[in-house]
């Protein structure tokens, strides 16, 4: 019974060491994804084909289907800010990648048009009860 437990724990030991973290090109970036997406200069970029934009997308996106991405560099190169999402964020990895490969630091994953709706209407939301505090009224009894 010793035996196997120590088997086991080297066994553990050596996974342990062969989980230590591999390179990878995506490098982890820390970034509030929520302002991003409400600044005014970021743009945001639906990387599904043309027939799903035209389906269903965000306001004020634009369609670079991930099979053109790479033709679209130089458009995204002069951007302050660059989101791109799809359906369900594994386009928008690829475009995350291919774009960092390419050199791009300004780019930013909003995973889903969902998730990029959502924070749009979160921060529409926020918008609207700032500009209604500062024009409030307050009566006093």
């Amino acid at each position: 019974m010793k035996f196997k437990n120590k088997i086991f724990g080297l066994l553990s030991f050596i996974t342990l060491l062969s989980c230590s973290s591999v390179p990878t090109l995506h490098t982890e970036k820390k970034y509030n994804i929520k302002e991003i997406v409400a600044d005014k200069e970021t743009v945001l970029v639906d990387v599904r084909v043309k027939e799903e934009f035209e389906l269903k997308t965000v306001k004020g996106a634009i369609n670079i289907p991930l099979a053109d991405l790479e033709n679209q560099l130089e458009l995204l190169k002069s951007k302050k800010n660059v989101v791109v999402f799809c359906n369900r964020g594994r386009q928008s990895d690829l475009a995350i990648e291919l774009l960092e490969k390419k050199g791009l630091t300004n780019v930013y994953d909003g995973t889903t048009w969902q998730n990029v709706r959502a924070i749009q209407q979160e921060n529409n939301k926020k918008l609207k009860i700032s500009v209604f505090d500062k024009y409030s009224c307050h009566i006093r009894n």
